[in-house]
């Protein structure tokens, strides 16, 4: 639902990002809109890449770390024949060949990479080594030691073979942190083969579908009222459990106080400890985010980031 207090721009922004565009340029061109310095996004798309882009504006910033925990979809182009220094399309080649499988072949293949594995990020990507990022190292013509990291592939099947053996269109759904550049490129590997990932398209990011979100160019041909309108709460974005106070438990809260279970309207002994929920006031006013813990045998809500 759209935030009801426009007075301070606050909220959580859906946009269609369009090819060519970096993150950053997305940021820096709706703080102009908006008019606000506080402004992020919740996970960067590659210039390339298109689709759905999570953009909190405001107070809204301070959960940005949230938004980067859920799991996203997104539509890929698998292309087979090459490798390249950036694992996609728009890189130097690397290597070529011919590929040299079946389709029965690429579905198993696709089948091994289903579920909790390990990945070895791209030279170039933005994450960092010793305080300098490796697109950086890459630029400069040096090699670096990348360690892997665990992800998570709830979901990888082709939706269009109509061009294979050059190139099929994928669907993946996956963890936070996951590279599809670099799932496109270890399954070319994996097939004994080259590929490299070519069009990408962000379909969602946890329960925000990309369905109905305007571009930038939309947003810039309305008026600033209707650009208000358009920021949604922060936990209409949120899937935690919702936990309401009783008028009793507004004082504790109100000043980031632990909440127990005698001033809540809800059971939350029942939630396991570490569970993050959306911790609102008696009157259902959303004031942020909380963790459950059992403290001296009580359980409560600890508060770990608010709005106020």
């Amino acid at each position: 639902m759209p935030v009801t207090d426009l007075s301070q721009p606050c909220g959580v922004l859906a946009i269609d990002k369009a090819s060519g565009w970096t993150s950053f340029d997305v940021v820096a061109k709706l703080r102009r809109l908006y008019g606000v310095k506080k402004i992020g996004h919740t996970g960067t798309l590659d210039p390339a890449a298109e689709g759905l882009l999570l953009v909190c504006v405001g107070k809204a910033t301070r959960f940005i770390r949230f938004f980067e925990r859920d799991f996203k979809t997104y539509e890929a182009t698998l292309c087979f024949g090459i490798e390249t220094d950036t694992y996609d399309t728009t890189g130097q080649i690397t290597s070529r060949g011919e590929p040299d499988f079946t389709r029965a072949d690429l579905d198993r293949a696709l089948t091994g990479f289903i579920g909790h594995i390990m990945q070895k990020p791209p030279i170039y990507s933005a994450l960092k080594k010793n305080g300098k990022k490796y697109y950086e190292y890459a630029r400069e013509g040096l090699t670096i030691d990348i360690p892997e990291r665990p992800v998570q592939i709830t979901k990888l099947a082709i939706t269009d073979d109509t061009d294979f053996p050059s190139s099929v269109r994928l669907i993946v759904t996956c963890s936070a942190g996951t590279y599809i550049r670099s799932l496109c490129h270890d399954i070319g590997r994996s097939l004994g083969s080259h590929a490299a990932m070519g069009a990408l398209k962000r379909l969602s990011v946890g329960n925000v579908s990309l369905d109905g979100a305007p571009s930038i160019d939309a947003i810039e041909a309305i008026s600033y009222s209707d650009r208000l309108a358009l920021l949604t709460k922060v936990d209409d974005f949120l899937s935690y459990p919702k936990i309401f106070a009783k008028p009793v438990g507004d004082r504790f809260i109100d000043n980031g106080g632990m909440l127990y279970s005698r001033n809540t309207d809800c059971a939350i002994s029942d939630l396991s400890d570490d569970t993050l929920v959306c911790l609102y006031r008696s009157d259902r006013r959303f004031l942020g985010v909380g963790k459950k813990i059992t403290e001296d045998g009580q359980a409560a809500i600890k508060p770990v980031r608010l709005l106020i």
